[in-house]
C-alpha cells in the first residue's frame, strides 16, 4: 500500500515526452521552485521518479526526470506533482569510503 495518498501535492509541470535515454522530459510551470533529487508524482499520487536536472532557459525551464520504472509510459500533457513535505527527496548518492593515509 502506498503512503503517498496522504501527501499534499503541488503541480510542477506537464509531460512533454520520454527521451531516448529513458528520461522523462517535462516543462516546468512558472514560479515553481524545485530542487535536484525532488521526488515526483503522477496525478494519482504514485511516485514516478525524481528530478535529475533542469535544462533550458532560467525563466522557462524544462526538467529531466529519472523514472523509477522504465516501463512507465507517460502521456504528453499529463501533470506532474511534487510533495509539499520538506523531506521528500531521493537519495541516489553513494557513500564513498576514503582511504586513510598513514602519517
Amino acid at each position: 500500500m502506498s503512503n503517498t495518498n496522504h501527501l499534499a501535492l503541488s503541480e510542477v509541470g506537464i509531460v512533454l515526452h520520454k527521451a531516448k535515454s529513458g528520461r522523462l522530459i517535462i516543462k516546468i510551470d512558472e514560479n515553481v521552485s524545485i530542487n535536484h533529487n525532488t521526488l515526483l508524482f503522477n496525478s494519482s499520487g504514485k511516485n514516478i521518479g525524481w528530478l535529475n536536472e533542469l535544462i533550458g532557459p532560467v525563466k522557462s525551464p524544462y526538467a529531466s526526470i529519472i523514472l523509477k520504472d522504465d516501463k512507465f509510459n507517460p502521456i504528453s500533457g499529463n501533470k506532474i506533482y511534487k510533495s509539499n513535505s520538506k523531506i521528500q527527496y531521493h537519495s541516489n548518492s553513494k557513500k564513498i569510503k576514503r582511504k586513510s593515509r598513514d602519517k
